[in-house]
């Protein structure tokens, strides 16, 4: 991963920052004390909420660690405005639902991620797992996909991703997080 640096310059004065990846929070934290302070901060989980401990504005997160289940909080919360920060491969979904539901928003490229193709032996792995869609892509370019092995996605569009590619049992689990990802693999396995 690349990190972009923020200019100042082409940070607007949003009140409400909104984070989908920690790649996104700790880049925008690299440039922290050159930015006006946000009034909070949204974030699609607990391990990117994480990176906003000690700060002295309030963190929100859905109950749901989702994009949509986000965009519902942000809006019953009646922000007004609003910046996502994201990656360079990040859509301009979650900004586009945020203006439908009546906030001002724009979306802001932080960092960008580089697709590091590789040639994976996967001939004795039981299942495969994936963190992000680009992971997916990545694989997909060098390898061949076995569709009769596990494939176990963090998220939806990870697990989007994985049926686009042609992989067919893709498992995600109840909430998009690390924790709850290796529970689903663990309980795959063990029944």
């Amino acid at each position: 991963i690349d990190l972009c640096h923020l200019p100042v310059s082409e940070m607007p004065k949003f009140k409400i920052w909104v984070f989908t990846s920690k790649r996104a929070a700790n880049a925008v934290l690299k440039s922290y004390n050159e930015l006006a302070q946000p009034e909070a901060v949204y974030c699609v989980g607990p391990t990117t909420a994480s990176y906003f401990d000690g700060f002295p504005f309030p963190v929100f997160i859905p109950m749901e660690f989702n994009s949509e289940a986000l965009i519902k909080l942000v809006a019953q919360d009646n922000v007004r405005n609003a910046v996502h920060f994201k990656g360079n491969l990040s859509g301009d979904d979650l900004v586009e639902s945020l203006m439908n539901n009546g906030v001002i928003a724009k979306g802001i490229e932080v960092y960008q991620t580089l697709k590091n193709p590789k040639s994976v032996d996967c001939s004795k792995a039981a299942g495969m797992v994936f963190m992000s869609p680009s992971a997916i892509e990545a694989f997909v370019e060098m390898n061949h996909v076995e569709s009769n092995k596990p494939v176990f996605c963090i998220g939806e569009t990870t697990g989007a991703a994985a049926r686009e590619s042609g992989f067919e049992e893709v498992i995600i689990p109840e909430n998009y997080a690390l924790e709850s990802l290796v529970q689903t693999i663990k309980t795959y396995f063990n029944e």
